[in-house]
């Protein structure tokens, strides 16, 4: 067996220099704390490539492990402000259809889906009919069939998700959000609950990847967030 031991008088390899490039013009060297203020002041940018001095091997500059940290925070700093910016909107909007329009661009991008809609129910013994759309070739004011499996599991506030290519219940949804059910990756249906019952379904499906767990407590979340704004609206 062999053992590593820490020798305080051996030479640590110093930190990196860099040379910066946009391919006409060659800057450098920097230091990596003056390269990421570059990219985080918008100097540096994709198009550039960056090489360490000790060696002639030019790469781009999101390939450096700093950079990429940076845009990872700024990315997840954006996507935080974005979120909380269709909150406070969906929070102080006094209309219902604005309401619901942000509270799909919300679950959106909360669980990163392709395409979503909500069907209102505006008749306790009639099934809904749908509100609110972001989803391509999909209409407004579509009353759903009454025999729809999922009408039952909405009005007993349950979530369901899946793939539709194997559970046919979601194939319905996955066609009224535009979707190809032998295509798309993943459907999920949310009731949306307020005090006096179920006052709508909203369904949301993903072309890339299926629905995980988390997704289904995040869509739960808001589905309430829409259903308190709906009771302020109503």
């Amino acid at each position: 067996m062999q053992l590593s031991l820490w020798n305080p008088h051996k030479s640590r390899r110093p930190p990196p220099l860099w040379l910066v490039t946009n391919g006409d013009t060659t800057v450098g060297p920097v230091p990596t704390t003056i390269l990421v203020r570059g990219v985080l002041e918008g100097l540096i940018w994709n198009g550039h490539y960056v090489r360490d001095t000790r060696n002639q091997n030019w790469r781009a500059i999101h390939s450096i492990r700093e950079v990429r940290a940076l845009e990872d925070t700024i990315y997840r700093r954006r996507r935080n402000e974005s979120r909380e910016a269709l909150e406070s909107l969906m929070a102080l909007s006094g209309d219902l259809d604005e309401v619901l329009h942000l509270g799909l661009e919300l679950a959106l991008k909360r669980v990163a889906g392709d395409a979503a809609v909500v069907h209102c129910f505006d008749h306790p013994s009639k099934p809904p009919v749908t509100r609110a759309v972001m989803a391509p070739k999909v209409e407004r004011g579509v009353r759903l069939l009454s025999t729809d499996p999922l009408l039952r599991v909405a009005r007993s506030r349950c979530i369901a998700m899946g793939d539709p290519r194997s559970q046919p219940e979601l194939r319905l949804a996955a066609v009224r959000i535009g979707a190809d059910p032998a295509k798309v990756a993943g459907v999920a249906m949310v009731p949306i609950a307020c005090a006096g019952g179920v006052v709508g379904m909203l369904e949301i499906g993903k072309n890339n990847h299926p629905f995980r767990t988390t997704d289904a407590v995040v869509l739960r979340e808001v589905s309430e967030k829409i259903a308190r704004a709906v009771e302020r609206v109503l």
